[in-house]
């Protein structure tokens, strides 16, 4: 009786665009990768639509995180990160496509926060990648 042949298979692909951070003037992509029946050699090398990409090493553990540190904005549309096995080409998985960041040069504190304000205004308001305004009125 033969034993049966486990096929490498890249399940999931998760993919965050971090927030600007405007003092080098970058921003990062970081996530996780799910597989199963990995090869036991060579590499996972995870890479974006920019050629930035990082290499990880067995052994293989499922879901394995990554990140790409230090991406510089430039308003790339439709890009897309790819996970491949470099001992099993055939097991891959590429992610959906999104945006690049225009510009992380941003004069104001890269984040999340809340404030509260008071009074009327149209104009005075800088907003940068990630952030948002809402009047609740």
């Amino acid at each position: 009786m033969t034993a049966p042949i486990c096929v490498c298979n890249l399940s999931y692909l998760l993919v965050n665009i971090g927030p600007c951070d405007p003092g080098p003037g970058t921003f990062e992509i970081n996530g996780f990768v799910e597989f199963e029946s990995a090869p036991s050699t060579g590499v996972l090398t995870i890479s974006d639509c920019n050629g930035n990409s990082t290499d990880i090493f067995p052994p293989f553990v499922s879901p394995t995180n990554y990140i790409l540190p230090g991406l510089t904005p430039d308003g790339t549309t439709n890009c897309t990160v790819t996970a491949v096995f470099s001992d099993d080409p055939s097991c891959s998985i590429t992610s959906s496509s999104f945006g690049y960041p225009q510009d992380c040069s941003c004069p104001v504190d890269a984040g999340t926060f809340t404030t509260n304000t008071t009074g009327s205004t149209t104009s005075g308001y800088q907003l940068c990648f990630g952030d948002s305004y809402y009047n609740n009125t």
